[in-house]
């Protein structure tokens, strides 16, 4: 169940972000947080009811009980219309719980507990005050020096009887002690750190009193006997065996001390939620492993691949292209003008490029001579076309006549050049060669 005050998302609107993270938290949630009891008195009270609404606070903490002085006579949550008043106050002050106390002539010191959901009534026990003892109704041991019980510790609470689990009545009647009573909502509890526990014990009534209004196919479930007890632990001599194989773990003897406050409580009238609220208020969150299956099973149209890993299927509807806002023929026309403009502007530089190229080859090959050089050592080593072009034909050939004058002097000048002594041919070309252009 999740706190009151939904109800005041669902009616007005937020204006800024605060606003609607403020409304946000007022929602009921998956995972609630601890409940606050909203205390009240209607037209007539007792004493002894006073003091058990004062031990109702002290066990459940004072800092998750809101307390309310005034008498609210018009507070009557089982009769048609009476439960407004209560609805408006538990949405005014963020309570999820609410205890009443009333006391008249056919009810005595009567006891009303309930649980609000989504600002409405959920479900609604009476419970009439039989004992109450702010010190507890054992006797005190001399021996057993009484503990300190931490403020707003979480307690320890134990429930005995088979009418918890057998009847309707006894159901709700544990059902909302276990809210009014649980403290804070921790993941993990130091069993070292729990020093106090909660006994509820479910046995027959002793008395059938005028009034209570118990139906006769419920007959075990009379009073319920509340115990606050502070928990003392003591040597016990007794071992037991570790999970992990290690050392064993040393069992402590456990003596629980009644410190009260401690009431007796006879079961009245109550009235259940509809199926269907139940049911919503009593949605969990998920688990991991619940959140992990879910989420799997939500994946549709896919299917796993050994080499592509999972592989998922998307249908595309067909698409309509009437709504698509349609592009200015004009504008589509000069945009084609532009386009082409640029083509024709880009084929003529090609040209021109071209053209420019293929003049400079021209050019160049005009100033490259069209014949080619080749030297041979005499007439032997050409090929006979090329002798006859260049020497034999007479259409070409140019012939000179040589005479020697001097004989001597023409044949010690071959034997220089063409003979075997190599130093005097070398000497004759350093001393002719720089003024002489053949020899």
């Amino acid at each position: 169940l999740a706190q009151a005050g939904a109800s005041i998302a669902a009616t007005r609107k937020p204006k800024t972000a605060r606003g609607a993270r403020i409304l946000k938290q007022k929602e009921p949630q998956l995972v609630e947080k601890v409940k606050r009891a909203l205390m009240l008195f209607g037209g007539k009270s007792s004493q002894l009811l006073k003091d058990a609404m004062l031990g109702i606070a002290t066990v459940k903490g004072k800092e998750d009980v809101v307390r309310l002085a005034r008498r609210n006579d018009g507070v009557r949550p089982l009769e048609a219309g009476g439960e407004v008043l209560l609805e408006k106050l538990a949405r005014q002050w963020e309570c999820g719980l609410f205890t009443l106390a009333t006391h008249s002539k056919k009810r005595p010191n009567n006891i009303t507990v309930g649980r609000v959901y989504d600002g409405n009534l959920y479900d609604v026990l009476e419970m009439s005050v039989q004992r109450y003892e702010a010190n507890g109704f054992a006797e005190k041991d001399a021996s057993v020096p009484i503990p300190n019980v931490a403020p707003n510790s979480k307690p320890m609470m134990v429930f005995s009887g088979a009418g918890f689990e057998r009847s309707a009545r006894g159901k709700l009647a544990k059902n909302v002690l276990v809210d009014l009573f649980r403290g804070r909502i921790v993941d993990n509890v130091n069993l070292a750190g729990v020093d106090r526990v909660v006994l509820c014990f479910l046995g027959p009534d002793s008395g059938a009193a005028a009034g209570n209004n118990v139906s006769d196919d419920e007959p075990d479930e009379g009073v319920v006997y509340v115990r606050h007890c502070a928990v003392v632990l003591k040597k016990s001599g007794q071992n037991a065996p570790s999970m992990d194989g290690g050392r064993p773990i040393h069992l402590p003897y456990v003596h629980l001390v009644d410190v009260g406050p401690s009431f007796e409580f006879r079961l009245g009238r109550y009235r259940l939620p509809p199926p269907e609220v139940a049911k919503e208020a009593c949605r969990r969150s998920l688990k991991p492993s619940d959140k992990a299956a879910e989420r799997k099973a939500s994946l549709k149209n896919t299917e796993s691949d050994e080499l592509e890993g999972r592989v998922g299927r998307m249908y595309a509807p067909r698409q309509d292209l009437s709504d698509l806002q349609a592009v200015s023929m004009k504008r589509m026309a000069a945009r084609e003008r532009r386009l082409a403009r640029r083509e024709r502007e880009d084929e003529e530089e090609e040209e021109e490029e071209e053209e420019e190229e293929e003049e400079k080859n021209t050019s160049k090959a005009r100033r490259t001579p069209r014949y080619t050089l080749q030297r041979y050592k005499g007439l032997g080593e050409m090929q006979a076309e090329q002798l006859w072009e260049t020497t034999m034909d007479p259409k070409r050939r140019t012939i000179k006549r040589v005479t020697v004058s001097d004989m001597e002097v023409a044949e010690k000048m071959l034997v220089d050049l063409m003979g075997s002594g190599v130093a005097r041919r070398r000497e004759m070309i350093e001393e002719e060669g720089a003024r002489r252009r053949s020899l």
